[in-house]
């Protein structure tokens, strides 16, 4: 199995120590949350088809992966190592919309999507049909780290067009894969806060949808197994209790109408107090993430006129 930066570009440049690449993102980090505009400044920018800071959704997820790409470069080999399932996390989206369009428009378009991608080319040449996806000897396989059984359902999905299946259970191999890991007790927080998020989010569509067989909720979260699949028999009552056992979330008195945003706002808050150590490596964390809202608050913001005014407010992430 590949160490995760074997999935990541290679270079030879060395990047700087620590204590200096902290100092950067400090001032970057300082830069981005100043030039944040008010809710209601991006509202008036978006009727003329503009977002946070006079960008468009993909001119804001450009900018984020330049962002990402000058981090990654100004890191020493040791920070890559320690950040590389972080990146790899970011860049699954890549992964995803590259093999929609393979499976769609067939091989050798390269979409929008791989442009300042972290992404080694070993891996991009899956989608050029070098190698096909999820045959068990592919960089896609191989980064899942999943078993032989695994592989072979995510193939044949593939294959039958099952996009949802596949790429839903492509993102809950990799969480789990990364939970196994020896991570930076910064990233496996975010890491299992992220996985509570994806599970919590998981168990309201059984819920709302009535999906049988449901789908297994992913490990490596603080709300396990047990607890999940027993909130899922309970029913609304059930899942309203455990969101109320979960930190910031206990004065709930009813399920939100909206709980992925709710869900989006606590784990920001969550990397805020990773991030709050102006000399920890949580900083990091903190800015990448904070690229990643302004990036989803631009794409939110350039329909706005489909949201009105009242869903705009309640959907951005300050």
């Amino acid at each position: 199995m590949g160490e995760p930066t074997s999935f990541l570009m290679q270079t030879a440049q060395a990047g700087h120590p620590t204590d200096y690449l902290l100092a950067r993102i400090r001032r970057r980090r300082r830069d981005l949350l100043t030039d944040r505009t008010a809710p209601a400044q991006r509202q008036a920018e978006s009727e003329q088809g503009a977002s946070a800071r006079g960008m468009t959704a993909r001119e804001a997820r450009r900018n984020m992966r330049q962002e990402f790409r000058w981090v990654y470069l100004q890191m020493d080999q040791g920070m890559r190592n320690t950040f590389a399932s972080l990146f790899l996390w970011f860049e699954l989206r890549t992964i995803l919309i590259s093999l929609r369009l393979q499976r769609t428009s067939g091989q050798g378009e390269s979409p929008p999507a791989q442009e300042e991608s972290l992404l080694a080319q070993r891996v991009l040449r899956v989608f050029s049909g070098v190698e096909a996806p999820f045959t068990g000897s592919d960089p896609l396989s191989e980064l899942l780290q999943a078993d032989a059984k695994q592989i072979r359902i995510l193939g044949n999905w593939y294959r039958e067009q099952k996009g949802r299946e596949y790429e839903e259970r492509f993102l809950a191999l990799y969480l789990e894969m990364v939970s196994r890991q020896k991570l930076h007790p910064v990233l496996r927080e975010f890491f299992s806060a992220l996985v509570d998020l994806n599970n919590l989010l998981a168990l309201r569509k059984q819920i709302r949808w009535q999906l049988y067989p449901p789908h297994p909720f992913i490990e490596g979260g603080t709300a396990g197994r047990k607890r999940l699949e027993k909130a899922q028999q309970e029913g609304e009552p059930g899942l309203l209790k455990l969101l109320r056992s979960q930190p910031g979330l206990s004065e709930l008195s009813a399920l939100p109408d909206n709980l992925e945003h709710l869900l989006l706002v606590r784990l920001t808050r969550k990397v805020e107090k990773l991030g709050a150590d102006p000399l920890g490596i949580g900083i990091i964390l903190a800015y990448l993430w904070e690229c990643t809202i302004e990036a989803r608050n631009a794409s939110v913001v350039q329909h706005a006129a489909l949201l009105g005014d009242e869903t705009l407010t309640a959907e951005l992430i300050g």
